[in-house]
């Protein structure tokens, strides 16, 4: 599912297999691996679990974890950035892969800064009526 996610933030990621009858929690075949990278590091930073952790809604045991994470000052904001998962077989061959895509959405503005030198803001003060 693409997930959008603010600049400068985080999200955790798991990835679970499923068989040929489509059940969830499958392992790798033996001697498979498996590695998540970002098509944009500059944007989306993937960060593994050192070992897959158990997804918490279903509570299976993931082939992959980690976090996606977003810098500060994005390369690429407001980009679909693809994410992809991809099994190397014992054999060295390309086994399956999945890919999904992050987009980093810079946040609204919660403050103002200064305008021309002013500290604080100038009030603004209506004109005086004319008189007749």
């Amino acid at each position: 599912m693409p997930l959008n996610l603010p600049d400068d933030d985080s999200a955790p990621y798991y990835i679970l297999g499923i068989d040929a009858k489509g059940v969830k929690g499958a392992q790798l075949a033996a001697g498979a691996s498996l590695a998540v990278t970002s098509a944009d590091p500059n944007t989306v930073v993937v960060t593994p679990d050192a070992s897959p952790a158990v997804e918490p809604t279903s509570g299976l045991q993931s082939l992959a974890s980690g976090t996606v994470s977003s810098p500060a000052s994005p390369a690429a904001p407001n980009t679909a950035i693809a994410i992809n998962a991809a099994v190397t077989n014992a054999d060295g061959t390309a086994g399956i892969s999945v890919s999904d895509t992050v987009t980093v959405t810079p946040g609204a503005a919660a403050a103002l800064g200064e305008v021309f030198g002013a500290a604080v803001p100038v009030p603004v003060v209506a004109p005086p009526a004319s008189r007749k």
